[in-house]
């Protein structure tokens, strides 16, 4: 019972409680003009802006370790999400960045913060998993396996064509989601697109070989739609037409998703995608083996 109550208690304290407080240091950021529509990386303290950001994450490593530690790594991405969730809504609408930076070196900018920010999330991950696993704890399918097996795999043909298909899912849902740059609604395409990233990975890699998903590769989608995003950019609209497309309203999603919406996301979607395809490849397996029987 009390496990049940804390699986509830703890999360919901990360994002009524701890997340709104500790986030709040990330409205200091400011942009070159002295508003607050800026990213990490992108704004009038770069340097600044990393250093919180670090903090940031740091805060809700420790959260979800500890959540982890009382009760499962479940419980631990989860509450950990929450806090970076509160972080991305701390930052500013990407239209407006745009208009006050509109050149190729804003998009290679926001590419690279993506990068840093959603490796470090990804490390997170893993840490969270390692725990649980130290502590002798089931570490459940949605959650990387371990950091030197996962990795090793990647090279594998199947899982690149399962993380390239999860990663270019995962953008088309952003650009269906947020059409426009409202933080809430590009908020819910990160989140939404992980979702699409964890399922669609699995799936495609479990239809090309035997055996389930390295556990770290849906992750790594999320990793590449997230740095990837900033640079479709150089593409549509180009780096020439991107102030008048932030002005008109024509951004393509991607482009309007914050660096640590992709982050939040890796950690409260990716699970939810992941789960899902289990259950359908569970189901099908469970067929499959019942056809084999009749036969």
């Amino acid at each position: 019972m009390v496990r049940t109550i804390g699986r509830w208690v703890l999360p919901i304290g990360a994002l009524f409680i701890l997340g709104p407080i500790v986030s709040v240091v990330l409205n200091g950021l400011r942009a070159p003009d002295g508003g607050s529509d800026v990213s990490l990386l992108v704004g009038a303290s770069p340097a600044l802006g990393m250093a919180l950001g670090c903090a940031m994450l740091a805060a809700a490593s420790m959260y979800g370790l500890v959540c982890t530690r009382l009760l499962d790594p479940r419980t631990g991405t989860l509450s950990a999400g929450f806090m970076l969730a509160w972080a991305a809504w701390r930052t500013g609408n990407l239209a407006e960045v745009y208009r006050l930076g509109a050149d190729t070196g804003t998009l290679v900018t926001l590419a690279v913060e993506a990068a840093i920010v959603c490796s470090l999330t990804l490390v997170l991950c893993l840490l969270i998993a390692q725990w649980a696993r130290q502590d002798h704890r089931p570490t459940p399918g949605d959650l990387p396996g371990p950091h030197l097996a996962s990795l090793r795999q990647l090279g594998q043909l199947p899982v690149l064509v399962g993380v390239g298909a999860g990663t270019v899912v995962a953008l088309v849902v952003a650009h269906l989601v947020a059409f426009n740059p409202l933080r809430g609604q590009t908020l819910m395409a990160g989140v939404l697109g992980a979702i699409a990233a964890g399922a669609i990975s699995r799936l495609v890699i479990c239809s090309m070989r035997e055996g389930d998903a390295p556990s770290v590769a849906p992750f790594a989608a999320v990793l590449l739609a997230a740095t990837i995003a900033p640079l479709i950019g150089l593409v549509a609209p180009g780096g020439s037409k991107l102030e008048a497309a932030a002005v008109a309203g024509t951004l393509p999603g991607p482009l309007v998703i914050q660096p640590l919406d992709w982050a939040a996301g890796m950690l409260i979607g990716t699970p939810i995608g992941l789960a899902w395809s289990g259950s359908a490849i569970t189901r099908s397996s469970q067929t499959q083996r019942a056809r084999k029987t009749a036969s």
